[in-house]
């Protein structure tokens, strides 16, 4: 696959953690399942990067970022609200709505006309501003194919992951990155694969993390 430059660059602008889209804000239950002893700082990091890429981003959040990706506008509505009525977390469905929201925020301000006409979608109430559907979309508006999306699409939720770890104390910066090197292998061989038929998760572990999350006093991330 030849990726024009520009596509190519603005993969690197979204993949990029600096950009102020707020998923630095989520863990997607990785505190809680740490507080919990459920994880354990002797477990290999790239374990667990592994094992959320497979319970849930595999065959569900991929399948929303590259149908939202060659989804026609209109269609994209019936596509957030059906992400959202497939979540099985209340607390889940929250975080990929505020981590949606918060994308579409940072691209609309940057001035993607796509990005605020949909941030004015889902302020109206008719759809909730999913994380998968929302980053379909802007990575549509910015030449990317599927494949491209859905690249980045993994790639932010490993990254996101590991920093969120480090920032935890449960892992060291550098043990992070040699995490992230050994499971891009998975991830790359994961994009290569058939979207399935319809969306699936296995991840019942980390929405009843977050969903304990959720109820605690005091707590670094939002999810």
């Amino acid at each position: 696959m030849t990726v024009p430059t520009g596509t190519l660059l603005a993969a690197l602008l979204h993949a990029d953690s600096a950009l102020p889209s707020g998923g630095f804000a989520f863990s997607w239950g990785l505190e809680q399942l740490y507080d919990d002893g459920l994880l354990d700082e002797k477990e290999p990091f790239a374990d667990v990067l592994r094992w959320y890429l497979t319970t849930r981003w595999a065959d569900f959040d991929r399948y929303f970022v590259c149908h939202s990706c060659a989804a026609a506008p209109g269609e994209r509505p019936d596509l957030d609200r059906f992400c959202t009525t497939s979540s099985t977390s209340a607390a889940g469905r929250e975080s990929s709505a505020r981590a949606g929201r918060s994308l579409l925020t940072a691209w609309s301000r940057i001035g993607v006309a796509a990005a605020a006409d949909y941030a004015a979608l889902v302020r109206s109430g008719a759809v909730a501003g999913n994380l998968p559907v929302v980053q379909g979309l802007i990575y549509a508006e910015h030449g990317m194919d599927q494949q491209l999306a859905a690249a980045v699409s993994g790639w932010s939720l490993l990254s996101n992951l590991a920093s969120a770890a480090v920032r935890l104390g449960r892992v060291s910066a550098l043990a992070a990155q040699q995490s992230l090197a050994a499971t891009l292998p998975l991830l790359a061989e994961t994009i290569e694969q058939p979207l399935p038929g319809t969306p699936s998760s296995w991840g019942m572990v980390q929405d009843i993390a977050m969903e304990r999350h959720a109820r605690r006093p005091a707590r670094l991330f939002a999810s």
